[in-house]
């Protein structure tokens, strides 16, 4: 019977210790609490508030290019060109209007030759067309590096050089050939004399 109750106090002293270890182990602040009460990552219960995206701009069917502003018979026209963005490969269409004339989804609204500006309806839409911003853009290159000797005269005159040098001694071997010659013909006929 001792042995029953040393087992019992035994293991009830165990389970004493394991409750009171316990109560340590919640009454201990955990070491990564400081993480979440940091909030590092600016986490909450709240979702972040969505500001309103403006309306999407009304998608053009064509391109306009303004291409000039010219006068015909009295009358102040236009030349456009409609270039479509989803054709890139297809030529533009271009169109001739005076003011007041209408083709398309497109009517001219006023031209003004001297600023360059041409007021044009598209679509029911007014929009301004300059020759500043609306044109087909130009590309420009570079002229050309004016230098008394380029690269490919420098060239050139190294190639004469060096074409000059085996002139020479081309010339120089067929003069020391000769005169061997010379010398041999000479020995032999004073070898034949004697």
């Amino acid at each position: 019977m001792v042995q029953i109750g040393c087992n019992l106090s035994l293991k009830a002293l165990f389970f004493a210790f394991l409750l009171v270890f316990n109560f340590q182990l919640e009454g201990a602040e955990n070491p990564y609490l400081a993480i979440n009460k940091r909030n590092a990552f600016n986490l909450g219960n709240e979702p972040p508030s969505r500001k309103a995206a403006p309306p999407p701009a009304p998608e053009k069917s064509e391109d306009i290019k303004l291409t000039g502003i010219y006068r015909h018979k009295g009358v102040e026209r236009v030349a456009l060109a409609m270039v479509d963005p989803k054709k890139k490969a297809e030529p533009p269409k271009y169109i001739e209007l005076a003011a007041g004339e209408k083709q398309g989804g497109i009517e001219i609204v006023s031209i003004d030759k001297k600023t360059g500006k041409v007021t044009v309806k598209e679509f029911g839409s007014l929009r301004s067309l300059t020759f500043k911003e609306d044109t087909f853009k130009t590309s420009v290159s570079k002229a050309p590096r004016s230098s008394s000797k380029s690269s490919s005269s420098r060239s050139s005159e190294a190639s004469k050089k060096a074409a000059d040098a085996r002139r020479e001694a081309y010339e120089r071997k067929k003069r020391e050939d000769a005169e061997k010659k010379k010398r041999e013909e000479s020995s032999r006929r004073s070898s034949s004399y004697s």
